[in-house]
């Protein structure tokens, strides 16, 4: 009797434990990190991500400032370029190193390296590549790898609304950073396509090849100075839109800045003439006396104006709409 009580109370107990440890497959897969979620950028890795992360020891061949050469476990070298504030970043010094690598379409991607030598250890991220991503997506991105996003509002020809514009990236994708670098990036944030109806003869008087532009100095160190020039047969339904583009010295992108506000502001006379400001400079850059700009004014439709003014810091690789763009050297009053 107590054979059968003893062997009913064992049949029990390994049924109830199939039961309790029974995962369906499913769920089983749902608790396997997927490879979003592999973040392959710090070491040690998460759990569960062996075949999409890895690791290979090598050894530096050279480092400076801006470069850095390595070569892998495999024998390969490999170069980036760095933007680093950290001071343990000595030509002199020996490193060992470590490089971080990510599984994308069956080929092993850099992600990052980590340098160790007598001064202690240094970590540096490869800026991803978020050419074409969505805003939400490049930041998401940058996050996982421990970087920051800064977006810019950016008009571009080529590139489809909400979409991160190639070649916008500073620092550029594939430059070694240190975690929490601030990566900034272009978003385009319209559709541009010429307009139909907005046809007119514009031209630019003021400046010109040889009269300099004169500006006002504000209290905040920028440049306020005075635009002019003629337009023949503008509709009511177009409007005039005024960009600057920093020649020498460069202040970071070659690109065109939209003026907004009153540094923007566009006056038409009757006699077919206009007249308006533009900014030079801001806060950061303080303009000098015998530095050289370019001076755009497009013909747009005011629904575009009103798109562009709608958003904050516009750059454009080119002015929006026909346009007409003169050099000059600033003189400052």
């Amino acid at each position: 009797m107590w054979a059968f009580i003893f062997v009913f109370v064992f049949l029990q107990s390994v049924a109830q434990a199939q039961i309790t440890s029974f995962v369906p497959a499913t769920k089983q897969a749902a608790q396997q990190p997927s490879n979003s979620q592999c973040n392959c950028t710090r070491y040690p890795f998460p759990p569960g991500c062996t075949k999409e992360c890895s690791t290979c020891t090598g050894r530096v061949e050279h480092i400076s400032a801006t470069t850095i050469v390595i070569v892998d476990c495999r024998g390969q070298r490999h170069t980036f370029g760095i933007r680093s504030q950290g001071k343990k970043l000595d030509s002199g010094t020996e490193h060992k190193v470590r490089t971080l690598y990510k599984l994308d379409k069956r080929k092993r991607v850099i992600t990052g390296l980590i340098l160790k030598n007598k001064k202690g250890t240094i970590v540096l991220v490869r800026v991803p590549d978020l050419e074409n991503m969505s805003q939400a997506e490049a930041e998401r991105q940058l996050s996982e790898a421990g970087l920051k996003s800064a977006v810019r509002p950016q008009v571009h020809p080529r590139t489809p609304k909400g979409r991160v514009i190639r070649g916008s990236l500073d620092p550029a994708a594939g430059t070694l950073v240190e975690p929490e670098t601030v990566v900034h990036f272009g978003v385009s944030t319209m559709d541009v396509a010429p307009s139909t109806t907005c046809r007119a003869n514009l031209t630019i008087s003021k400046p010109n090849r040889v009269a300099p532009l004169r500006c006002e100095v504000a209290p905040e160190g920028y440049g306020l100075c005075e635009v002019a020039g003629t337009v023949n047969h503008i509709s009511g339904k177009c409007a005039i839109a005024l960009w600057v583009r920093l020649v020498r010295p460069q202040a970071g992108r070659f690109v065109w800045y939209f003026q907004r506000g009153g540094a923007g502001h566009v006056e038409l006379k009757p006699d077919n003439s206009w007249d308006g400001t533009v900014q030079v400079g801001d806060t950061v850059y303080i303009p000098h006396r015998g530095d050289v700009v370019d001076i755009s004014a497009s013909i747009v439709d005011r629904d575009a104006l009103d798109e562009l003014l709608a958003m904050p810091g516009i750059i454009a690789e080119e002015p929006v709409g026909q346009h007409v763009s003169v050099r000059a050297r600033l003189i400052l009053k």
